[in-house]
Order: structure tokens, then C-alpha cells, then sequence
């Protein structure tokens, strides 16, 4: 994966990124918080992810056959990225990927914030509500993890499945146990 210049790209099928990403120093007690809420982050994202995909999948095992296996393999890809920014945030984060991480808004109080309203859409049930949540963060992520960006167009092709299958009268919902943030 090619990234644009300054950006740290982490791919599925290696640890591209990962060195780069690690606390040579000791951190702040923001950056901590910032990295335990991002680890949340991706933890709920891949719980969310996996049960709209596994929904969608029973929704469409007979018209469409195509698009569930086609969708099957972009969540394996998309499972793996989803790893790799797991892995990156567990050994912490470095000067230059805090300042990355605050000049698109998702570090410390920012992030919360942000986190706050994702855990309050899928609280309140509204799917579209917590995909553009998710876009929203998932978009900026990307802009410092290229990771990210594939979990990011997973998302939305899960959208464009979810439009093919058009009003439901058993709608999507999500029922996740959500962490605490810090």
C-alpha cells in the first residue's frame, strides 16, 4: 500500500508502520488516554462491523448470493487492517503520530467527544446515524493509518449492500456491550 507523503501506512500483510508508530518516550497521560480510547475505538468498530455484516449475510443467503461472497472477502481484509491498527496501538504512540492524530481532531478530549456521540448513536439504534459516525472518524483515521481506508470502504460497501436490500421490515440493529471511555 502507497500512502501519501507523511502518512503512516500500516498494510494487512505486514508490520509496515508499526516501529514507526511506537513511544520512543514515555507518554503523557493524553496520549495514554487517547491511545486506550482509540484501542476502544477499533475494538467497537470491528464488533459493529462484523454484526452488520454478519445481519446483512442473513438478509441476503438467497438473492444475493454474489454480493455475500464478495462481501466475506472484503471483511477478511478489512479484519486484518483492523488487527494491524490494534497492534499499532498497543505499542503506544509516538511525537509524531500524536501531532498527526491532533491536527485531525481525534486525539484526547476531541476523540472522546467524537466516541461519545458514535456509542450514543448505537445506543439510540439509528444504523445510518452510526455509519456516518463511523465515516467520520474512520475518514480522519485514515489520514494518519492507511489501515484504516480499507476498513473505511468496507463500511461502505456493507452501505451499498444495505441500499440493494432496500426497506426492510426486519431492520438492522445493533446490540454491542460498549466500553467505558477514559
Amino acid at each position: 500500500m502507497n500512502g501519501a507523503p507523511g502518512e503512516t501506512r500500516l498494510c494487512s500483510s505486514c508490520s509496515t508502520g508499526v516501529k514507526e508508530l511506537m513511544a520512543n518516550e514515555p507518554e503523557t497521560p493524553q496520549t495514554k488516554t487517547t491511545r486506550a480510547n482509540l484501542i476502544s475505538f477499533v475494538n467497537v468498530t470491528n464488533l459493529a462491523l462484523s454484526d452488520i455484516h454478519r445481519q446483512v449475510q442473513l438478509k441476503t443467503v438467497t438473492d444475493y448470493s454474489v454480493l455475500n461472497s464478495n462481501l466475506r472477502v472484503l471483511y477478511g481484509e478489512a479484519e486484518k487492517s483492523l488487527s494491524s491498527l490494534l497492534q499499532a496501538f498497543q505499542h503506544g504512540l509516538n511525537r509524531k503520530v500524536v501531532r498527526k492524530l491532533q491536527q485531525v481532531g481525534l486525539y484526547w478530549d476531541v476523540l472522546k467527544s467524537k466516541l461519545e456521540i458514535l456509542f450514543d448513536c448505537i445506543r439510540d439504534g439509528s444504523l445510518q446515524s452510526v455509519l456516518t459516525a463511523f465515516n467520520s472518524i474512520l475518514g480522519s483515521l485514515a489520514t494518519v493509518f492507511g489501515a484504516a481506508d480499507f476498513i473505511k470502504e468496507f463500511k461502505e460497501m456493507l452501505e451499498v449492500a444495505l441500499e440493494r436490500l432496500g426497506p426492510q421490515t426486519d431492520p438492522i440493529t445493533l446490540k454491542l456491550t460498549l466500553p467505558d471511555l477514559e
